[in-house]
């Protein structure tokens, strides 16, 4: 039967021409008649040699060099790059679109195979070893910003008004009853139910001189940075939290035009100031910029 012995690999100090030797050992044994084996204690050594010497280069430049490749079409990142080529850096640039406003993710794959270098006088045999790195790119498009109308603007376009101006259809995102919806009232309110009792209108509330009165001076500006919204105009959080504080005030059962600022639970300047911050935005002087057609706007 024949014999197959491995070894394990070791480094040499060179590759000047030696000789390998390899030594076979088999213990020595007597054996009964029953064929018992029993050790006699020697060995019986036998040597093998062969003579070893080396090439200028190997006969294979095996994974000596790569080609890469990159998933995003009509990249610069293609070609074959070798060990003796300098490092290399690949750098490009992508033009995405993309037909809606969002969020997108786009996946990028850079990858490899391993191909015979110049310095073998064979070819590569040996199987091309592959390999590859990902990574996934957010790209944020904004949605585009709808512009400020002032309260000049709401008050005057509604089939209320009969000054002229067309009615803006942005008037049926409040109740189907538009302008003549009740504000903050028992009954056919928007956004909230609150204190006062019909007939108090947000055309009403529009068109009643403040004279110096508060709950006025907030209500005109807090209707018309909600008709905004409602007109898909660009939000700001510091108008949306004005919008909510305004929301708190007017849903109380004390704050009414009649009992504030007596029974109120808010005091004039806090109201006043809600009414800056939201009189800036429908203005345009934050937030996205007030709109070039409100050019019948009034105060």
């Amino acid at each position: 039967m024949p014999l197959v012995c491995t070894y394990t690999d070791i480094s040499l100090p060179d590759k000047t021409a030696r000789t390998n030797t390899a030594t076979a050992k088999r213990a020595n044994k007597k054996f009964s008649s029953d064929l018992t084996a029993t050790s006699l204690g020697t060995e019986t050594a036998k040597d093998g040699s062969a003579n070893v010497a080396f090439g200028a280069v190997p006969n294979e430049g095996l994974d000596e060099c790569v080609n890469v490749a990159d998933s995003n079409p009509g990249t610069t990142v293609s070609g074959k790059r070798c060990a003796t080529d300098a490092n290399k850096t690949f750098t490009y640039s992508k033009t995405l679109q993309f037909a809606s406003c969002g969020v997108f993710t786009v996946p990028n794959i850079a990858s490899f195979v391993t191909t015979p270098g110049a310095s073998g006088s064979s070819s590569n045999t040996a199987t091309p070893l592959t390999g590859s790195a990902s990574v996934t790119i957010t790209v944020s498009v904004p949605c585009q910003q709808g512009c400020t109308l002032t309260l000049g603007y709401w008050k005057t376009h509604n089939a209320s008004f009969a000054g002229g101006a067309p009615a803006d259809d942005n008037w049926n995102n409040v109740t189907p009853a538009k302008e003549l919806s009740g504000f903050f009232t028992t009954s056919s309110s928007f956004p909230l139910v609150g204190p006062n009792t019909p007939p108090f209108t947000w055309f009403s509330v529009f068109w009643t001189a403040p004279k110096g009165n508060a709950f006025f001076v907030l209500s005109q500006q807090y209707m018309a940075a909600k008709l905004n919204y409602l007109n898909n105009a660009g939000q700001v959080p510091t108008v949306t939290n004005a919008i909510a504080l305004s929301e708190a005030f007017f849903s109380h059962a004390g704050n009414t035009p009649a009992n504030w600022p007596n029974t109120g639970t808010a005091t004039k300047t806090s109201l006043t100031g809600l009414a800056g911050i939201l009189g800036s935005y429908n203005e345009g002087t934050i937030g996205p910029g007030h709109c070039s057609e409100d050019n019948t706007s009034s105060k």
